[in-house]
């Protein structure tokens, strides 16, 4: 078997989904910094779907991995913007059904609510918590168990 060296850098499509948010030039500041202290050759586009609802989003054919990443708004809305993210979501799993996407924070809540799980409120809201996966059976994504541990067993900083 042989294995192909990557011929350009990968690219990387980051949809940051805060609305009207101060801290949204930190937050691209933060993923910039973690994703090229891993590789600095990363090819790294930020897109704004909350803030530039008109903009188009990236063309799936073009990236190597999308991210879908953190916001500020419930995914369960039906604000135009969610609803557009939800169908590029959507459109890009059923046209490019190999294509690597990752969510984050709101993002894995909007993947998992697209695919049939239920988004229930944490009865105190806390950054950084984990709640268990109760896989319902109705679709068709694995739960692999996690090596990190939980807010419990976490040290608080």
């Amino acid at each position: 078997m042989s294995s192909q060296l990557q011929s350009h850098p990968l690219a990387i499509a980051i949809l940051l989904n805060s609305y009207k948010s101060p801290h949204i030039h930190t937050i691209r500041d933060s993923y910039t910094r973690t994703l090229h202290s891993v590789d600095p050759t990363l090819s790294l586009t930020f897109f704004y779907p909350a803030d530039h609802p008109f903009t188009p989003l990236p063309d799936p054919s073009l990236f190597d991995l999308i991210i879908i990443g953190g916001g500020n708004a419930d995914p369960r809305k039906t604000h135009p913007w969610i609803l557009r993210v939800h169908a590029f979501i959507l459109e890009t799993i059923a046209t490019y059904p190999l294509k690597k996407m990752v969510g984050i924070c709101w993002g894995h809540q909007t993947i998992s609510l697209l695919f049939g799980a239920e988004i229930v409120d944490m009865a105190t809201p806390e950054a950084n918590g984990c709640s268990p996966v109760k896989p319902s059976g109705s679709s068709n994504i694995t739960v692999v168990p996690s090596a990190v541990s939980t807010p419990a067993a976490s040290p608080r900083w």
